[in-house]
């Protein structure tokens, strides 16, 4: 059984086919997921596309969206009056913010929910475009919460993944695996221990996960049934529920 470790299956624009999605994927051995939330204005929809789906929702600001919080306290408040089992999509795009106020926005709310996830427990699922440096330095200065963390799209360099693999945190690898041009993703993907390895789909399509699967296979000279065997199990590790 395959599971996709990072989708956005609650997307709108699938509102009209969502059930033919689910069911394509499930044709090609995904059995769940993880649907993760971006911003307090989607959080109930994200629950209840995962639930409907049979899937699990994590719940967060995703730092894409920092700057459409006015109040992060109040967001936060209400991330922690929901029950939870995961805290994501957090983290740092260095991308998206060009300028130091953003960078600043975008650390407070990655550090708060990461204060939170600690606090209840759960994992977190993080975003890191650009800024693995300083992702590496706020996990490893602030702690993660003892129930561990997942890099989504991971994508970084080789001593990024070293240093992920000696937090305990779970690398997951998506799409751009496939491209020869991601040198650095494909390296990573060769190079991390199978152990801290999952995949995902990083989109509205659950079912590409078998892809990517088939690409890590290759990618590693291992075996599609292993893999799926070592990832499902990895992931269950950071969410037992699933």
């Amino acid at each position: 059984m395959l599971i996709d470790a990072h989708c956005h299956l609650d997307d709108p624009a699938y509102d009209d086919d969502r059930d033919a999605v689910v069911q394509r994927a499930r044709s090609l051995g995904v059995a769940s997921w993880i649907v993760s939330g971006t911003e307090p204005a989607t959080w109930d929809r994200t629950a209840a596309v995962a639930h409907h789906t049979g899937g699990l929702a994590t719940l967060g600001v995703h730092p894409w969206f920092a700057d459409r919080v006015p109040d992060p306290a109040s967001a936060l408040q209400q991330l922690a009056d929901r029950e939870l089992s995961g805290i994501g999509e957090i983290g740092l795009d260095w991308a998206r913010a060009s300028q130091e106020a953003q960078r600043s926005r975008q650390r407070q709310l990655f550090r708060s929910q990461l204060a939170l996830a600690r606090e209840r427990n759960v994992p977190v699922v993080v975003h890191c475009v650009r800024a693995y440096a300083d992702v590496l330095q706020i996990l490893t200065d602030d702690g993660l919460p003892d129930a561990g963390g997942l890099l989504h799209a991971f994508g970084g360099p080789l001593d990024a993944v070293r240093r992920a693999t000696q937090l305990g945190l779970i690398l997951s690898f998506g799409p751009q695996i496939g491209r020869d041009r991601a040198k650095k993703a494909r390296a990573a993907a060769v190079a991390a221990p199978l152990e801290h390895v999952v995949v995902e789909s990083d989109g509205p399509e659950p079912g590409h996960t078998a892809t990517v699967l088939q690409t890590l296979a290759t990618l590693r000279g291992e075996g599609v049934e292993v893999l799926t065997h070592r990832t499902t199990r990895n992931l269950r590790r950071l969410f037992p529920h699933l």
